[in-house]
C-alpha cells in the first residue's frame, strides 16, 4: 500500500472524531466512533434533502458529498463570523421550489457568500471569473447589495482591478437583461450610487447614458471624476449642451483640477450665471451676472417619451456629416485595417468638429480632423484646444497643464478600450480562474443556497452546534460510505477519493476564520488534509499570504505536523522532498512576512526552543539554521540544541552567525550536550553532518583544533561500537583541515575503564578455562573483550603472542580502550611477545594492527625518554624489532605522535629506514600517512638541522637517507621546500618519473633555465630510456602539461628532443615517443609552431587511453605470445592490435595484417592506424618492401589512412638532402608507397608538395603516380592535381614550373603534369607555363582542354578562326583516334557556360557541316547532335545555318533525353546477337539511350512498324536522338519499308518524318531538290509510307525549298496517291504549307502556269486531288489565266457552287455562268454530282445577299431540272427550292409559282426526335402495315428507303383522323421522302377510304398539292384525263378538309371551264 493510501485510511478513520478540544458541546457530540455515524431523524431528513441517502455511493455520490461538506463549512464559517446575526434563519426559499433557482435572487444569501468566499479573495478575481459572475441570476436588488460590499473595499484594490470589476462585471450585468437596473422616477445622483458605488468612478460616461436613457451627468456633476467631466465636455450631444452648460462644466472642471486662488482670471466675471442641478453644490460658486440667455435644465425623469426621443433626434440631426466623414476616410485607409480605437476617435472628432462648427469664424481654415488621430499631442491641439478655446474666459488664452493632463487620460482611456482584452498584471499566487464545466466560485452560492434550504425543511435550529453537528455526520457519510468501497476495491477507492478532494480550491478564508484556531483546524481536516502530502506549492504559496494569527498558523503548523508523520517516512526522499516543500513554500514566508501584532509569532513563545517548536512544528529539520537567525533575531541555537536537528546543530559549529559567542563555546557546548547521550543525541549524525559542512565551508584553524580537542576527548567516553564512528570523523576532518591544525596534544592517550569496557561481557567461561590450567594454547574462540576482563595472572608471552595472531588479522574491530585494558593488563610479558611476535610473523595488516600499534605506541614508544629517543640501539630494538610487523598499518595518530618525539636525525632516518622496509605492505593511503604525518612534520621543524641537511653528501644522499622510498610520494617542490640546496638534475636517479615531469613543466625557482633542465633530464633518459621509465616520465609530463600552463619555447625544447629521440633510440620506444607528441600537441598554445623545420605537415593524435577504452586485445595477446602467429591473424581488428603489445610481430605477420584488413569494410580512425604502426615501426619498413613486390594492388577504405600514417612516421622524417635524392625516392615511392599510392589523400599530398623536392625527385614520385593513374578514381586524380601538382608547381623557386629543362611544350607537359594533364584546364597550363603552346600540343591536350582552347577567352594566342580551324583540321584527320566525339561534347557544354561572339559560332558551325559529308557514316550522329546543342546556346539573332539549312533545328540532348531511362537491359540484348525476337520489347527512348552500332536495316524496319504505329507518344527530340544514332541504317531502311504493301499510321509518324525531314530533306543541296530521279527515290520511295502524315512544319520546310516546277508536282503527285489515307486536316495542311505557299512563290514561273496547256492540266498537274479544297476564289489568285467554266470537270460542287454564287472578276455574267454549270450538271446529274451542288449552293446563298435576278435564274432552272432529273432526285431538288425559297428575297419567286411553298428543314424538325425503335422496327418487320404507336415525326425523322406504298396508306389511316395536329413541315418532309411511292398509296387510299375530316388532312392536302398539284404543266391542268385522275381519284378523300391556301392556290392555276367544273363536281 501506498502512503498516499495509508493516509487515506487514517485520514477516514479520524475524520469524523477529530476535533475534540475546542468546545465542550463537540466533545459530547462525538465521544466514540460509533455515535459518529449515529443520526437523529432531523439529520437523516437532512442527508435526504441535499441528496445523500444511505443507499446511493459511487463517484458522484462522493462529489455531492465533498460539495454539501464544503458549503456546510461555508455556514459554519459564517456563523462564526461577525455577520452572523443576518437573519439567515429567516430565508424563506420555499420548500417546493428548487433553492438553487432563487440563490442570486436573495440579499442575506448573497452576503454570506460575499462574507465566506468573495471578500477573502477579492485580491485574486481574474477577469474569467468576473465574467462569469456576470451572467448569473442576480436580481437588481442583489446586484446592487454586491456593489455596495465591494465598494467597502474599493480603496484596497489595485487600479487594474477596479477597472476588471468595472468592466467585465458590472457593465456586462447592468447592459444586459436588467436594463440598467433603472428604477421608475430613480435619480440620476441614486440610480449611479447604487449601481456603481465606488466604482463609479472608474465608468465612462457613455456607458452611463448608454445604459440609463434618462441618465444627466448634469445632475450629478459633482460626483463625476475630472476624466468623465472631460468626456461630457467632449460630448456635449450627449447631455444636450449648450454654451450656457459647457461653461458649467468647464468651470467644474477647472476648479477641481486647478483650484482658484484670490485674484485668478477663473474667478472673474465672465461666464454666464449657470443653473445648477438641485443636487449640485459647486466648490466655486462664480458671482452672479445679469446675463440670463442660458439656464439648461437637465432632461427630468418625469419628462413624456416624446420629450426624450425629440432630444434624441436633435443629437443625431448631424448624422449626414458622420456618414461623409466616415467615408471619406475608407477612401483614405482600407476598412479592415481601421481599428476600433480609430473608429472611436473618428467619431469623437466627427461630434467636436460639428460643435466646434458653430463656433469657428468665418476666416477659420478647414482642418483635416482625420490627420493623426493616434498621436495624443495632435488630438489636443486640434481636438481638444478649439473646444476649450470657446469656454475660456474672456481674454484667458492659458490652458493649465493640470488640465491638459486630464485630457490626456481621457485620450488614453479612449485607445486603450481595444486593450482592454490585454490588461495584464500579476496575478497573486491565490488568483482565481474559471474551470473547465462552471464557473468554480460562484456556483458556492448555488450550494450554500441548498444548505440553508434543507436546514430549514429539516426543522434544525440554526446555531453553529448545529451546523458543526451537520459536519460531523456529513464526514461520518464519507467514513462510512468510504469503508463500504474499501472491501472491493480500495485502490479504487484512492482514485475516486484523490479525484473529488484531491483538487485544491484557493482558501476563502474571512478575517475571523484567519483570527480562530479551532475553525482553521477544522478547515484543515476538509480542505488541507485530503491533500496531503502533495500539497500543490501553489496553495501553499497562497496559505503563506494570508494574515493568519499567530495562534491560528500555529494551530495550522501543529496539524501538519501532526498528520505529515501519517506519511511512509521509510521512503526518505519522498519524505524530505514533501517536508521541504511545505517548509519552503508556506511556513517561511509566512514567518518572513508576517509583521503584524506578532511579528513572526516571536512574542507568544516562551524561549527558542518554544519558538522553533511551535512555529515550525515537525517540520523544523527542513529550516537552514540561518533561516532561523533571519527569521528571529533573539532566536538562540545553544538554548535550543535539544529540538535542533543534527545538521542544525553542525551548522551552528560551522557556519559564521553573527551575534552568536564564540565557536569555542558553541564547539564546547554543543558537544557537552552530545557527549551525556551520545546515542539518544544522535552524536553520529551530527558528525556526519559536521564532516560534509566542513568540506564546503572553510572552518578557523582554531576551530578545528577545539573539535579534535572534543573527539579524542569523547573517544572513551563513547560506546564501543560508537568508537570507530568517531575515530573515522576524526580522520575526515583531518583531509579537510588546513595543514598544521591537528591536535595541540602530541600524543593522545586513550582513557580505559574496565567496569565500561566489561558491561555485559561474560568471561566466566574463559576464566574457567584458564584456571584448569590449559594454557598451552589460547583458544581464538573467545573474544578480545572477555580476555581484557578476566584474570590474566598466570599469562605467558607465548600466550600473547597466540592471542595476537588470534586478534590481529581480519576485519572485525576492537576499540582501543579495549586493547589499552587487555595490554596494561599483560604489560610484564608485551615486550618479550613482542620480540617473539616480530620475529616470527610477516606483516599482518588490517584494522585490529593499527589500533593495537596505537596502544602499544601509547604504553611503550611514549614512554621513551630524550636519550632513548636518541639511542640508535634502542630505536632499532623498538622499530627494526618490536614493532617491525605493525608498522605497515601505522595510524595517522601513531606516525603524529611519532614525528613530535625528539628524535635525532640519525634516529629518524632509522625508523624511516624500517617503513621504508615495509613499504610494499602499504597500502597508497598508508605510505601518503607516513609522509604526512611522520616525513613532513619532522623535516620541518624547526631545529637546529632542519630538514636533516648537515650530514647529507649530496641531494641523492639526503633524499634517500631522509625520505628513503617515500620520496616518490613528495612532489618536487616539496622536495625543494624541505631543503633548499636540493638539487634535483644530480638527483635525477633517485626521482621518480613523476618528479622528474614535474621538473621540467614547474615553475620552480632558484634552479638553471628550462632549456638546460629539459635537456639535462633527456640526456639521463635517453642513455638507458627503458630502465631509466622514459615512457612513465612521458605520460606524467603529458599530464602535467595539460593541466599546467607552459610557455611555447618549453614545448619547443621538448618537441625537438623528441623528434631527436625518436630516431636514436629503440624501435619499440617509437610508439610511446609518438603518443607523447600527439598528447603534447594538445595541450600546447595554438600559435606555438612545434614542429621542427622538416616537419611542416600536421602530426594527428594517437592517444593509447581513447582508442582502447573498452578494448579487450586479452585474447589477441594470448595468441600472439604463443608463438603460433601463422593462422589466424586477420581474426581480430586493428584496434586489437593497436591495443596489445606487438614485440614479437614479424614483418611477414604485418603484410598479411595489411593485406586483409586495408581490403575490409571495416573503418578505423587514424589514431588507432598511428598507434597500431607506432607499435609495428620495427618491422614497417620491411614490410611495406614484400607488400610493394607482390602484383595485387592493395584497395580498400582503409588505405588512404594508412598512408596518411605511413606518411607521417617516415615521409616526414626524411631530411632535405634524402627528399633530393633519386635514389631514396625511388626506394619509397617506387617500392615501398607503390601500393598505396592510388589512394593518397588530399593531406598526404598536400604535404608531399610542401617538400623541398627538385625538380627531378617530383618528376620521379610523378610518374609513379602516372603509373597508378588508371587505379585511381576521379576523385583521386584529381586530388593528385589539387595537392600536390599544382602546389609545387607554383612555387615561388628558381625554377618555377620546372620548365627549364623541358625541350618544348609536349615535354613540359608529359614530364611534369603526366597522365594528370587531362584534368588541368588550358587556362592553368598558360599560368603554370606561360611558354605553353597549345596549339603545338594539340596530340597531349584531352578533348576538354582542346574545348577550352576553342570557347574560352586565352591572352597570347592566335584569333578564335586560326585555333577553330587548326583544332578541326587535326582532329578531322583521325577523328576516332583523336576522340572528335569527345571534343564536341565539351565544346557543347563549354559553350552552354560561357558567353562564346556569334563568329565563333559561326566558324565552328561552317567546321561542323562540312565534318557531316567529309568523315565517316558513324560520326554523322554525333555532329548533329553538337550541332543541336550548340544551336541552343548561341546568340539569339546569329546565323548559324549555311545557306541550304533554312528550316529550323530541333536539339536533341542526351543527357536531358535519357535522364532516369535504364537501357542496360537492352544494351545487353543488342551485345548478345541475337535481336530478332524482342526488338518491340522495348521504348524508342530505351534505343535512343543505347548504343547502336550492331542494329541493322531490317531490325529499324521491325521497330518503326511497331513502334510507329504503338499509342506511346515520344519527343521530337527523342526521335531525333534515335535516327541520329541509327543513321547508318536509316536510307536502307526506308527503303524496305517503302517496299512494304502495308501503310504505316500512328500519332508518331508525324514526328518521325519531321526528324526525317531535318536530317535527310534538309541535307539535299539545291541540284538535287531539282532532280526529278533524286526527288523521286525519296518522296516515290523512302518516305513514301510517312507522306500521310507529314506534319505541317514539314510541309512548311518541303515549301521553302528550291524545287522546279517538275520536281514539285512530283512530289505532290506522291501526296496526291496518299490523298485517300490522310484525314481531311492532313489533306488540308498540304494545301496550306506546301501547295500554296509554293505556288505563290515569288519566282520567274510563279504557280507553275507556264508547261500547263489548259486550265484543267494546269490544276491537275499542280493542285491534283487536294485542288478540291481550295476554294474558286484562290485558284483565281494562283492563277489569274483559270478558267474556271472551261475546268467544270475538275471542279468540286462546293467550287461550283462559289462559282455560281462569289462575285469573281474577269469572268461571264452570272446568267452564263448559271447556265452553263445547270448544263453541264442536268446531262448528267448524278455522275456530276448535282445535289451536293445544290447543299452548297443553298448553304452559300444563305451566307452571301444574291441578287433577285440570280435567284429567278436559279429558281427556273430547277424547276426545269424537276422534271428532267431522276424520280429519287426529285425531293433533293425540291428540298432545295425550298431552302432558296428561304434566303431568297420575298419578291423572288418563280414565274409560275403563285402558291405558297412550305419550307422543310430536316434538322429542324428532327432535332431531338429518336428514330432508332422504329427503324429497327422497320428493318426488321415484313408485314404493310406499320405501327401507329410512333409518332409522325419519327417516320418523318427515318430512314423510309424500303417504305412501300402500303405502308404509307397504313401511316395515312393511323395519322389523318382524328384531332391530332403536325406541322406542314413534317409532313412535307415525310412526303417528299416518299414521293416515289405517294402517286400509288394515293391510289389505294382514295379507293378504301371514306372521307376523312381533320386538321391532319388539311395539311396533308397542302403539301401534296405543293409537290404534285403545283408541279402539273398547263396542258394538264387543262387535260380533264389528267384533272379526273388527281381529283376525282388521288385526292378525293382529302378534298373535304381542303384550306383556304389549297383553294386559292388552286384558283390562280390556268384551268380550263371544263377542268374547273370537273373539280368542282369532285
Amino acid at each position: 500500500m501506498t502512503s498516499r493510501h495509508l493516509f487515506l485510511l487514517m485520514y477516514l478513520t479520524a475524520l469524523c472524531c477529530y476535533w475534540g478540544t475546542s468546545d465542550a458541546q463537540r466533545n459530547e457530540t462525538c465521544l466514540t466512533q460509533q455515535m459518529c455515524t449515529q443520526a437523529g431523524d432531523p439529520t437523516s431528513n437532512f442527508l435526504q434533502c441535499v441528496g445523500l441517502p444511505d443507499t446511493d455511493t459511487g463517484r458522484d455520490h462522493l462529489q455531492n458529498l465533498k460539495d454539501t461538506i464544503d458549503a456546510a463549512l461555508d455556514v459554519y464559517s459564517f456563523m462564526r463570523s461577525s455577520l452572523s446575526q443576518t437573519p439567515v434563519l429567516g430565508l424563506e426559499l420555499g420548500i417546493s421550489v428548487n433553492p438553487e433557482a432563487k440563490a442570486y435572487q436573495d440579499e442575506d444569501l448573497i452576503k454570506v457568500w460575499m462574507e465566506v468566499k468573495l471578500k477573502p479573495l477579492l485580491s485574486s478575481i481574474s477577469r474569467g471569473f468576473l465574467s462569469c459572475l456576470s451572467t448569473k441570476n442576480f436580481s437588481c436588488s442583489t446586484y446592487q447589495t454586491m456593489v455596495e460590499e465591494l465598494s467597502d473595499h474599493f480603496s484596497e484594490m489595485d487600479p487594474v482591478r477596479q477597472r476588471w470589476i468595472y468592466t467585465f462585471f458590472m457593465y456586462p450585468f447592468l447592459s444586459g437583461e436588467r436594463a440598467g437596473c433603472v428604477r421608475p422616477g430613480e435619480s440620476s445622483e441614486d440610480w449611479l450610487i447604487r449601481n456603481f458605488g465606488s466604482f463609479k468612478a472608474v465608468a465612462r460616461m457613455k456607458d452611463f447614458t448608454a445604459l440609463n436613457m434618462v441618465f444627466s451627468g448634469l445632475e450629478v456633476l459633482h460626483l463625476l471624476s475630472p476624466e468623465q467631466k472631460a468626456e461630457l465636455l467632449l460630448r456635449p450631444e450627449v447631455e444636450g449642451l449648450e454654451n450656457g452648460t459647457l461653461s458649467l462644466v468647464f468651470h467644474t472642471l477647472m476648479t477641481e483640477v486647478h483650484p482658484p486662488v484670490e485674484n485668478s482670471t477663473w474667478t472673474t466675471p465672465g461666464y454666464p450665471n449657470p443653473t445648477y442641478p438641485p443636487s449640485y453644490t459647486p466648490v466655486y460658486t462664480p458671482r452672479s451676472t445679469s446675463d440670463d440667455e442660458y439656464s439648461p435644465r437637465p432632461p427630468s425623469p418625469k419628462e413624456s417619451l416624446r420629450e426624450v426621443v425629440n432630444g434624441f433626434m436633435g443629437v443625431f440631426r448631424p448624422f449626414g456629416s458622420f456618414v461623409r466623414e466616415f467615408v471619406s476616410l475608407t477612401h483614405k485607409k482600407p476598412l479592415s485595417e481601421i481599428r476600433s480605437t480609430t473608429l472611436t476617435q473618428v467619431v469623437l472628432n466627427w461630434t467636436l468638429s460639428e460643435l466646434a462648427g458653430n463656433y469657428r469664424s468665418q476666416d477659420d481654415e478647414p482642418q483635416d480632423w482625420m490627420k493623426d488621430v493616434l498621436d495624443v499631442e495632435v488630438w489636443y491641439d486640434r481636438v481638444v484646444v478649439p473646444v476649450l478655446r470657446r469656454v475660456l474666459p474672456p481674454g484667458q488664452t492659458h490652458i493649465p497643464g493640470s488640465l491638459k493632463a486630464v485630457f490626456h487620460k481621457v485620450f488614453y482611456l479612449n485607445s486603450d478600450m481595444d486593450s482592454m482584452d490585454n490588461d495584464t498584471m500579476t496575478l497573486d499566487v491565490c488568483s482565481i480562474t474559471l474551470e473547465e464545466r462552471s464557473c468554480g466560485l460562484t456556483n458556492a452560492v448555488e450550494k450554500v443556497a441548498r444548505v440553508l434550504h434543507c436546514v430549514a425543511r429539516s426543522n434544525l435550529t440554526m446555531s453553529e452546534e448545529t451546523i458543526m453537528r451537520l459536519v460531523v455526520a456529513l464526514t461520518g457519510r464519507l467514513d462510512s460510505l468510504v469503508q463500504k468501497f474499501s472491501t472491493a476495491n480500495f485502490s479504487e477507492v484512492a482514485h475516486h477519493f484523490q479525484e473529488v478532494f484531491g483538487q485544491a480550491d484557493s482558501p476563502a478564508l474571512t478575517q475571523e476564520n484567519l483570527n480562530d484556531p479551532d475553525f482553521i483546524r477544522l478547515w484543515f481536516q476538509i480542505k488541507l488534509k485530503p491533500l496531503l502530502p502533495s500539497v500543490p506549492p501553489s496553495l501553499l504559496s497562497c496559505l503563506s499570504t494570508k494574515n493568519f494569527t499567530c495562534p491560528v498558523y500555529q494551530a495550522l503548523v501543529e496539524e501538519l505536523s501532526k498528520h505529515i508523520k501519517l506519511m511512509d517516512q521509510e521512503d526518505e526522499q519522498m519524505y524530505e522532498m514533501y517536508g521541504h516543500m511545505i517548509y519552503k513554500q508556506f511556513m517561511f514566508p509566512f514567518l518572513l512576512n508576517h509583521n503584524s501584532s506578532d511579528p513572526q509569532c516571536i512574542s507568544s513563545a516562551n524561549s527558542s526552543a518554544d519558538w522553533l517548536i511551535k512555529n515550525f512544528g515537525g517540520f523544523s529539520a527542513f529550516a537552514p539554521l540561518r533561516d532561523l537567525y533571519d527569521l528571529n533575531g533573539d532566536f538562540s541555537a545553544l538554548s535550543a540544541l535539544e529540538v535542533l536537528s543534527p545538521k542544525q546543530t553542525a551548522e551552528l559549529v560551522v557556519l559564521p552567525l553573527p551575534g552568536l559567542a564564540g565557536k569555542d563555546v558553541i564547539i564546547n557546548t554543543v558537544f557537552d550536550y552530545l557527549t551525556e547521550s551520545p546515542k539518544e543525541r544522535r552524536l553520529p549524525e551530527f558528525l556526519d553532518h559536521l564532516a560534509r559542512l566542513s568540506a564546503e565551508i572553510t572552518m578557523p584553524c582554531k576551530s578545528y583544533k577545539i573539535i579534535f580537542e572534543r573527539l579524542y576527548q569523547a573517544l572513551p567516553s563513547v560506546p564501543p561500537e560508537m568508537q570507530p564512528v568517531v575515530q573515522a570523523n576524526i580522520d575526515n576532518l583531518m583531509q579537510t583541515a588546513p595543514e598544521g591544525c591537528g591536535l595541540d596534544e602530541q600524543c593522545p592517550s586513550t582513557p580505559f575503564n574496565d567496569t565500561r569496557v566489561c558491561a555485559g561481557v561474560n568471561s566466566y567461561p574463559l576464566q574457567h578455562h584458564l584456571q584448569m590450567g590449559n594454557m598451552t594454547e589460547v583458544l581464538c574462540n573467545f573474544s578480545l573483550e572477555q580476555y581484557a576482563c578476566s584474570e590474566l595472572k598466570d599469562f605467558t608471552a607465548e600466550h600473547l603472542v597466540s592471542l595476537l595472531k588470534c586478534k590481529l588479522p581480519g576485519n572485525t574491530s576492537h576499540s582501543k580502550e579495549t586493547w589499552k585494558l587487555l595490554l596494561t593488563k599483560l604489560t610484564s610479558v608485551l615486550d618479550e611477545a613482542l620480540d617473539v611476535f616480530s620475529n616470527m610473523s610477516k606483516p599482518v595488516i588490517g584494522p585490529e594492527v593499527s589500533q593495537a600499534l596505537d596502544v602499544i605506541g601509547e604504553i611503550r614508544v611514549n614512554r621513551l625518554t630524550e636519550d632513548q629517543l636518541r639511542d640508535s640501539n634502542v630505536i632499532r630494538k623498538w622499530f627494526s624489532g618490536r614493532l617491525r610487523a605493525f608498522l605497515p598499518s601505522a595510524s595517522e595518530g601513531f606516525l603524529h605522535c611519532l614525528s613530535t618525539k625528539n628524535l635525532s636525525c640519525d634516529t629518524y632516518q632509522q625508523i624511516l629506514r624500517e617503513f621504508s622496509n615495509q613499504f610494499d605492505q602499504m597500502d597508497q593511503m598508508r605510505q601518503e600517512l607516513v609522509v604526512k604525518y611522520f616525513i613532513h612534520p619532522f623535516l620541518t621543524k624547526n631545529s637546529s638541522d632542519s630538514g636533516c641537511v648537515s650530514n647529507s653528501n649530496n641531494s641523492v644522499d639526503w633524499l634517500q637517507n631522509n625520505l628513503g622510498r617515500f620520496s616518490v610520494l613528495v612532489s618536487i617542490r616539496d622536495l625543494l621546500e624541505l631543503n633548499t640546496g636540493f638539487s634535483p638534475l644530480s638527483a635525477l636517479e633517485v626521482l621518480s618519473p613523476k618528479q622528474t615531469a614535474e621538473l621540467v613543466v614547474l615553475p620552480l625557482p632558484g634552479l638553471p633555465g628550462k632549456d638546460v633542465i629539459i635537456n639535462t633530464v633527456f640526456d639521463y633518459l635517453s642513455k638507458s630510456p627503458k630502465e631509466r621509465r622514459l615512457p612513465e616520465f612521458l605520460y606524467h609530463l603529458a599530464r602535467l602539461s595539460a593541466a599546467t600552463p607552459v610557455g611555447c619555447p618549453v614545448y619547443q625544447t621538448i618537441f625537438v628532443r623528441l623528434y631527436q629521440a625518436m630516431s636514436a633510440l629503440p624501435q619499440e620506444m617509437e610508439p610511446i615517443i609518438w603518443a607523447s607528441v600527439y598528447d603534447l600537441t594538445e595541450s600546447a598554445p595554438m600559435d606555438c609552431a612545434l614542429v621542427p623545420g622538416n616537419q611542416q605537415c600536421p602530426v594527428s593524435s594517437h592517444n593509447a587511453t581513447r582508442v582502447c577504452a573498452g578494448v579487450d586485445s586479452s585474447a589477441l595477446q594470448q595468441f600472439l605470445d604463443s608463438g603460433n602467429s601463422t593462422g589466424h591473424l586477420c581474426d581480430f581488428s586493428i584496434k586489437h592490435y593497436a591495443c596489445s603489445q606487438l614485440k614479437d610481430l614479424k614483418a611477414e605477420n604485418l603484410v598479411t595484417l595489411l593485406k586483409c584488413k586495408l581490403s575490409e569494410n571495416n573503418t578505423y580512425s587514424e589514431e588507432t592506424w598511428k598507434l597500431f604502426f607506432t607499435k609495428a615501426s620495427a618491422v614497417l619498413d620491411q614490410a611495406l618492401v614484400l607488400l610493394s613486390n607482390q602484383s595485387e594492388l592493395v584497395i580498400g577504405p582503409e588505405v588512404s589512412q594508412a598512408l596518411d600514417v605511413i606518411g607521417e612516421i617516415r615521409v616526414n622524417r626524411l631530411t632535405d638532402d634524402q627528399l633530393r635524392d633519386s635514389v631514396v625516392i625511388r626506394k619509397w615511392f617506387s617500392g615501398r608507397l607503390r601500393a598505396f599510392l592510388p589512394s593518397a589523400s588530399g593531406g598526404f599530398l598536400h604535404c608531399l608538395s610542401t617538400k623541398n623536392l627538385s625538380c627531378d625527385t617530383y618528376q620521379q614520385i610523378l610518374r609513379e603516380f602516372s603509373n597508378q593513374f588508371d587505379q585511381m578514381d576521379q576523385m583521386r586524380q584529381e586530388l593528385v592535381v589539387k595537392y600536390f601538382i599544382h602546389p609545387f608547381l607554383t612555387k615561388n623557386s628558381s625554377d618555377s614550373g620546372c620548365v627549364s629543362r623541358s625541350n618544348n611544350s609536349v615535354d613540359w607537359l608529359q614530364n611534369n603534369l603526366g597522365r594528370f594533364s587531362v584534368l588541368v584546364s588550358i587556362r592553368d597550363l598558360l599560368e603554370l607555363n606561360t611558354g605553353f603552346s597549345p596549339l603545338s600540343a594539340l596530340e597531349v591536350l584531352s578533348p576538354k582542354q582542346t574545348a577550352e582552347l576553342v570557347v574560352l577567352p586565352l591572352p597570347g594566342l592566335p584569333g578564335k578562326d586560326v585555333i577553330i580551324n587548326t583544332v578541326f583540321d587535326y582532329l578531322s584527320k583521325s577523328p576516332k583516334e583523336r576522340r572528335l566525339p569527345e571534343f564536341l561534347y565539351h565544346l557543347a557544354r563549354l559553350s552552354a557556360e560561357t558567353p562564346v561572339g556569334c563568329p565563333v559560332y559561326q566558324t565552328i558551325f561552317v567546321r561542323l557541316y562540312q565534318a557531316m559529308s567529309a568523315l565517316p557514316q558513324e560520326m554523322e550522329p554525333i555532329i548533329w547532335a553538337s550541332v543541336y546543342d550548340l544551336t541552343e546556346s548561341a546568340p539569339m539573332d546569329c546565323a548559324l545555318v549555311p545557306g541550304n539549312q533554312q528550316c529550323p533545328v530541333s536539339s536533341h540532348n542526351a543527357t536531358r533525353v535519357c535522364a532516369g531511362v535504364d537501357s542496360s537491359a537492352l544494351q545487353q540484348f543488342l551485345d548478345s546477337g541475337n535481336s530478332t525476337g524482342h526488338l518491340c520489347d522495348f521504348s524508342i527512348k530505351h534505343y535512343a539511350c543505347s548504343q547502336l552500332k550492331d542494329l541493322t536495316a531490317e531490325n529499324l524496319v521491325t521497330l518503326l512498324k511497331c513502334k510507329l504505329s504503338e499509342n506511346n507518344t515520344y519527343s521530337e527530340e527523342t526521335w531525333k536522338l534515335f535516327f541520329t544514332k541509327a543513321s547508318a541504317v536509316l536510307d536502307q531502311a526506308l527503303v524496305l519499308l517503302s517496299n512494304q504493301s502495308e501503310l504505316v499510321i500512328g500519332p508518331e509518324v508525324s514526328q518521325a518524318l519531321d526528324v526525317i525531314g531535318e536530317i535527310r530533306v534538309n541535307r539535299l543541296t539545291d541540284d538535287q531538290l531539282r532532280d526529278s530521279v533524286v526527288i523521286r527515290k525519296w518522296f516515290s520511295g523512302r518516305l513514301r509510307a510517312f507522306l500521310p502524315s507529314a506534319s505541317g512544319g514539314f510541309l512548311h520546310c518541303l515549301s521553302t525549298k528550291n524545287l522546279s516546277c517538275d520536281t514539285y508536282q512530283q512530289i505532290l503527285r506522291e501526296f496526291g496517291n496518299q490523298f485517300d489515307q490522310m484525314d481531311q486536316m492532313r489533306q488540308e495542311l498540304v494545301v496550306k504549307y506546301f501547295i500554296h505557299p509554293f505556288l505563290t512563290k515569288n519566282s520567274s514561273d510563279s504557280g507553275c502556269v507556264s508547261n500547263s496547256n489548259n486550265s484543267v492540266d494546269w490544276l491537275q498537274n499542280n493542285l491534283g486531288r487536294f485542288s478540291v479544297l481550295v476554294s474558286i476564289r484562290d485558284l483565281l489568285e494562283l492563277n489569274t489565266g483559270f478558267s474556271p467554266l472551261s475546268a467544270l470537270e475538275v471542279l468540286s460542287p462546293k467550287q461550283t457552287a462559289e462559282l455560281v454564287v462569289l462575285p469573281l472578276p474577269g469572268l461571264p455574267g452570272k446568267d452564263v455562268i448559271i447556265n452553263t454549270v445547270f448544263d453541264y450538271l442536268t446531262e448528267s446529274p448524278k455522275e456530276r454530282r448535282l445535289p451536293e451542288f445544290l447543299d452548297h449552293l443553298a448553304s452559300l446563298s444563305a451566307e452571301m445577299m444574291l441578287p433577285c435576278d440570280i435567284y429567278k435564274i436559279i429558281f427556273e432552272r430547277l424547276y426545269q431540272a424537276l422534271t428532267s432529273v431522276p424520280p429519287e432526285m426529285q425531293p433533293v431538288v425540291q428540298a432545295n427550292i425550298d431552302n432558296l425559297m428561304q434566303t431568297a428575297p420575298g419578291d423572288c419567286l418563280p414565274i409560275n409559282m403563285k402558291c405558297p411553298i412550305t419550307p422543310a428543314n430536316d434538322t429542324r424538325v428532327c432535332q431531338g426526335i429518336v428514330s432508332d425503335a422504329l427503324q429497327s422496327y422497320l428493318e426488321t418487320s415484313n408485314t404493310s402495315n406499320v405501327p401507329c404507336n410512333f409518332t409522325l415525326e419519327e417516320y418523318a425523322c427515318a430512314s423510309l428507303k424500303d417504305f412501300t406504298a402500303e405502308h404509307l396508306v397504313s401511316l395515312l389511316k393511323c395519322k389523318l383522323p382524328g384531332n391530332a395536329s403536325h406541322s406542314k413541315e413534317t409532313w412535307k418532309l415525310l412526303l417528299t421522302k416518299l414521293t416515289s411511292a405517294l402517286d400509288e398509296a394515293l391510289d389505294v387510299f382514295s379507293n378504301m377510304s371514306k372521307p376523312v375530316i381533320g386538321p391532319a388532312v388539311s395539311q396533308a392536302l397542302d403539301v401534296i398539292g405543293e409537290i404534285r398539284v403545283n408541279r402539273l404543266t398547263d396542258d394538264q391542268l387543262r387535260d380533264s384525263v389528267v384533272i379526273r385522275k388527281w381529283f376525282s381519284g388521288r385526292l378525293r378523300a382529302f378534298l373535304p378538309s381542303a384550306s383556304g391556301g389549297f383553294l386559292h392556290c388552286l384558283s390562280t392555276k390556268n384551268l380550263s371551264c371544263d377542268t374547273y367544273q370537273q373539280m368542282y363536281v369532285s
